[in-house]
């Protein structure tokens, strides 16, 4: 379970932006969600950036190497490469059939996954690839482009819809500061989802470039704990 938010600007730089957060969680068979630690759901290659909402399994990961050209004893990244632009032209992912077909046979048909894919070469793009493969862009009924996924996806979608109705935003001047800072209220808003949460992920690509920020991020609000834990205890021992 989890949420991704992708917006693509359509104001001033060109960009897309991938959001996620960080929590992995699974029933415990009563019905009861289990959060285990956090894991990244997003991972990027030489122009390519993707999230995965349902299971975390290892599959999952190995079709990340895949997509990279580093799986197996042969790597081979002009193949690896092919096969993603193979896929939007045909707007369908044969290799995610397969690797559902994996899940599924493992008996973890619930874990099922989707995914939000973004190019930034040949042309910066933002797609949804459904758990049957299907490739489709961000819903022409939109008021820009963007695309929310997982659990969490509805609540996450009807934030971006009230900055809209709010006039907070205009759907014509969306920037890639706007979408970043849109991408991660949207996250945000989704929290109240049981399973969404343990942080914020975020990766943005433009032509050239692909900048993935979460670990980054993770560090600094580390530093900022440990920092303020410091005054705290300072204060304690200062007046003891």
């Amino acid at each position: 379970m989890t949420t991704l938010v992708g917006i693509k600007a359509n104001e001033g730089r060109e960009g897309v932006v991938i959001a996620s957060d960080y929590q992995v969680s699974e029933e415990d068979g009563r019905g009861y969600l289990i959060s285990k630690s956090p894991r990244s759901k997003i991972d990027a290659g030489p122009f390519w950036a993707m999230a995965h909402a349902g299971g975390d399994a290892l599959p999952v990961r190995e079709f990340y190497k895949f997509l990279k050209g580093n799986k197996g004893n042969n790597p081979n990244k002009k193949k690896a490469r092919s096969t993603i632009l193979s896929a939007i032209d045909d707007l369908h992912f044969p290799e995610v059939v397969e690797l559902n077909t994996k899940l599924s046979a493992k008996g973890n048909e619930e874990d099922a996954v989707s995914f939000l894919l973004a190019i930034n070469d040949p042309e910066l793009n933002l797609y949804l690839v459904d758990s049957y493969g299907n490739i489709k862009g961000p819903n022409d009924e939109s008021d820009f482009d963007y695309i929310c996924l997982g659990s969490g996806g509805e609540k996450a979608e009807n934030y971006i819809k009230d900055l809209l109705a709010q006039e907070k935003i205009d759907r014509d001047e969306i920037s890639l500061k706007e979408a970043i800072y849109v991408a991660r209220g949207a996250i945000g808003a989704a929290e109240t989802e049981a399973g969404t949460g343990m942080g914020f992920n975020l990766v943005v690509l433009v032509k050239g470039e692909i900048g993935e920020y979460g670990k980054e991020m993770r560090s600094e609000l580390r530093k900022t704990e440990e920092a303020s834990l410091e005054k705290i205890v300072k204060h304690y021992v200062e007046t003891s």
